[in-house]
């Protein structure tokens, strides 16, 4: 009872101020039907179409990405579902098969760590408006997935020895469009939510909080707000390593929708391989900005020095903390 207390404060805090409220789920509501939806529509479908009908089947060709991701032989349509489904549809896939019992309890777990990412209709629909030069998207969106890869070859886990059973379905566009929208009104549900959150927050910080500081509190709660919120910003390269930042953590809505959509199987080795993600694409994108962005100030060619050794020790320690401690729940079901 006491975990639900909390909504109190919330309904009176709407009451009282039930402008904020209605300026953000306004702004909510035109930010889905502006830019969301449109942007986010065809990708999400055609996506959904490629995928189901590829989960479950036996594709050869993934096999040595199956190897490299050290995950069971013949879950190459999981690989392709959690690297190009978008948040949270890699989370759904991994619990459907692990329902099904074609994966164990560990190997949905660890499978949690690194097959839950950010899919190319939110990247090139959304994220290609940040930057004026395509190639940055592109470079944005290969070094998401390279992060997802080398995060799943970080996780500790089993070798590969054991095979998921080749079951394989067809999925015809009619369902991918029922799918689609339900998808869209989760997403649009969950926009609206946080951004009425962030007009509350920001009426409480005031005007004169720094564009890049609001940027950073919508991008941990939201996703989509944080990105748009990028635009706000003159620098592009600021915007290019703070939006690979957001991608590769998710940020607290993705991790509320993927905690929806796992159930019983838990949440499993999820928190850790994005650390380790965002980690790893921290990394990535900081080496990559001389070659992006030129570095015209000595200091932010300092800072580039410095960042590289500090961000390769942490991602180093961080996979030998997860080494050593290794271990999956028991699961009752």
């Amino acid at each position: 009872m006491k975990k639900y207390l909390f909504s109190l404060p919330a309904m009176l805090i709407l009451i009282l101020d039930s402008k904020t409220a209605i300026a953000g789920g306004q702004e909510g509501i035109e930010l889905c039907l502006r830019t969301v939806i449109p942007s986010l529509f065809p990708f999400i479908l055609i996506t959904q179409y490629l995928c189901g009908n590829l989960t479950g089947q036996n594709l050869k060709i993934l096999h040595p990405l199956e190897k490299l991701c050290r995950v069971p032989e013949g879950s190459g349509g999981l690989l392709i579902t959690g690297f190009l489904g978008g948040y949270p549809v890699g989370a759904s896939s991994v619990y459907s098969a692990w329902k099904s019992g074609q994966l164990t309890d560990s190997q949905g777990q660890r499978m949690l760590g690194f097959l839950n990412n950010a899919g190319p209709a939110f990247v090139f629909g959304i994220g290609a408006a940040l930057f004026t030069n395509p190639l940055v998207t592109w470079t944005v969106w290969l070094s998401h997935i390279l992060c997802a890869i080398f995060t799943a070859m970080l996780l500790p886990g089993e070798k590969q020895t054991s095979q998921i059973a080749d079951v394989p379905r067809e999925a015809t566009m009619v369902q991918c469009l029922k799918h689609t929208i339900l998808v869209l009104a989760q997403v649009c549900g969950w926009v609206i939510f946080f951004r009425t959150i962030l007009a509350f927050l920001f009426s409480f910080l005031g005007s004169g909080t720094p564009l890049e500081m609001r940027a950073v509190i919508a991008g941990a709660l939201e996703l989509t707000n944080g990105s748009l919120l990028l635009q706000t910003i003159p620098q592009e390269w600021a915007r290019y390593l703070m939006f690979t930042l957001f991608l590769n953590m998710g940020g607290l809505c993705v991790a509320m929708q993927t905690m929806s959509v796992v159930g019983e199987l838990g949440i499993g080795m999820y928190w850790r391989g994005k650390l380790m993600q965002s980690l790893l694409g921290a990394l990535f994108s900081v080496m990559l900005l001389p070659a992006l962005f030129p570095l015209s100030h000595a200091f932010t060619r300092a800072a580039y020095l410095a960042a590289i050794p500090v961000l390769g020790l942490a991602v180093l320690l961080w996979g030998k903390y997860l080494k050593n401690s290794w271990h999956f729940e028991k699961i009752g079901v």
